[in-house]
């Protein structure tokens, strides 16, 4: 049971950190206030960070949930507990400032955006929390058993890369998501051979 829940997390988180780069609005990156408002107030800009949290909340589950257990099967879930918070005022805080100055006329409001985002707590707990899930992810990796291992060792070199991937462009980003939804695609898939295959072996 364990088994099935870690492979369906898996797949679950793989679609969530995919779908986040895609659906995300990426005008806030133009340097333009005007711009940047009409990102975080689009709809898509809660939805696809909140599909962000999903894409870590189930990592964490598969992780948890994954057969051969250890140190990783609590700080992975640890980690993604610091890092959440910060996703939360990304989708909701930033969300609900922009539609406040679009409304009002004053986008002056988005000066609060470096606030929220860049103060030093915000980023010492989200950087911790990044660095817990990627060492989680790892000594995750490390145990899988069979084929899937290949996949659960991409999984976390690409988990490990999160945080520099940031500072990169959209698209690569974007290409960042897929790889990571692939790699965990994969895990999901040869995790359920390896399983039928020492079923068929007893």
């Amino acid at each position: 049971m364990a088994a099935t829940t870690s492979r369906i997390l898996a797949g679950v988180s793989g679609a969530a950190f995919a779908a986040f780069p895609l659906l995300r609005p990426w005008d806030d990156k133009l340097g333009d206030v005007t711009e940047m408002a009409h990102a975080f107030a689009s709809p898509l800009w809660p939805l696809s960070h909140v599909s962000g949290m999903v894409g870590w909340a189930a990592l964490a589950g598969a992780i948890a949930t994954s057969v051969r257990r250890g140190w990783w099967t609590w700080v992975a879930p640890v980690g993604v507990a610091a890092l959440l918070p910060y996703y939360g005022v990304e989708a909701f805080g930033l969300n609900g400032l922009a539609r406040t100055a679009l409304e009002s006329g004053n986008l002056d409001l988005l000066q609060a955006e470096s606030v929220m985002r860049n103060s030093p707590l915000q980023l010492s707990l989200f950087a911790a929390g990044l660095v817990l899930a990627a060492a989680g992810t790892i000594g995750w990796a490390m145990m899988t058993p069979g084929r899937a291992r290949w996949f659960a060792v991409a999984t976390a070199v690409l988990v490990a890369a999160y945080l520099p991937q940031f500072f990169t462009p959209p698209a690569v980003r974007t290409a960042h998501g897929i790889a990571l939804a692939l790699a965990l695609f994969g895990v999901a898939a040869w995790s359920r051979r390896t399983r039928a295959g020492a079923r068929g072996a007893e």
